[in-house]
């Protein structure tokens, strides 16, 4: 009747959705960016992957967080994920969306973005976004309140709900470090923020600008659209980068 160990063993074979014991990095981009293709070549992309895996990690010392620009790069996304976080991945410590919805709301318009069209607080949205990620890669319900309008909040649950789930270590793993990607931002990233003004020019934000904010430090965001790289100010609160696609040579 008290038996807690054996109740613990025996139970997630009957909970309905028990997600797998890894994540399938195939099925994952399939299900959240379906047509993300790899047109750039191996090896013609080595040197590309490697300066954003360079700039997507934790910058040691620098507690703010990193955001990678890249217009163009989905094109080598999963190039990066399959060789640089793959470990990640399987993890459930990835997250990839793909923002071409927005301003097409519709039946298939993803609730996080919903939160974007609807004005919502950013840390609100990013934290949906988080919640829903961990409640698909565990298979486990999660609770509303402890991802609640606060993205540090929201990220040390999706590092504790993952770590129980994928049985993950505490000791330093290489790979592992977590990450949030998204695709087809342009129009997040033509879209003016309701409120945030760049104190430089006194220009609006983008409405992905201001999401990008909201990721906690220090981890680490990559988007394929333009980022005001310009503001002192903007510059102060995360480390950005810009990677470059060049033409390839004939």
């Amino acid at each position: 009747m008290h038996d807690h160990k054996s109740l613990e063993l025996l139970l997630p074979r009957y909970v309905k959705g028990r997600a797998p014991p890894e994540v399938d990095a195939e099925d994952y981009f399939t299900l959240h960016a379906p047509h993300t293709i790899d047109t750039i070549p191996l090896q013609a992309s080595l040197s590309w992957l490697s300066a954003l895996d360079s700039a997507l990690l934790p910058k040691p010392g620098a507690e703010v967080r990193n955001i990678v620009s890249c217009p163009g790069g989905a094109c080598l996304l999963k190039h990066f994920v399959l060789m640089k976080r793959l470990h990640a991945m399987r993890s459930g410590r990835v997250i990839v969306r793909r923002c071409n919805f927005f301003g097409h709301e519709g039946p298939l318009f993803p609730p996080w973005l919903a939160g974007i069209s609807n004005n919502q607080p950013k840390n609100k949205v990013l934290c949906d976004l988080i919640r829903t990620h961990v409640t698909s890669v565990t298979g486990w319900p999660q609770d509303p309140r402890h991802y609640r309008d606060d993205p540090q909040a929201a990220c040390a649950m999706w590092m504790s709900e993952t770590a129980r789930h994928f049985q993950i270590s505490n000791a330093p793993q290489e790979n592992m470090e977590p990450l949030i990607l998204l695709l087809d931002c342009e129009a997040l990233a033509n879209c003016p923020h309701t409120s945030l003004v760049h104190k430089s020019t006194g220009d609006l934000y983008s409405q992905l600008e201001g999401f990008c904010l909201d990721v906690p430090s220090p981890f680490s965001i990559f988007v394929d659209a333009p980022i005001n790289a310009s503001d002192p100010i903007f510059l102060s609160r995360a480390n950005v980068t810009h990677v470059h696609l060049r033409p390839q040579s004939r």
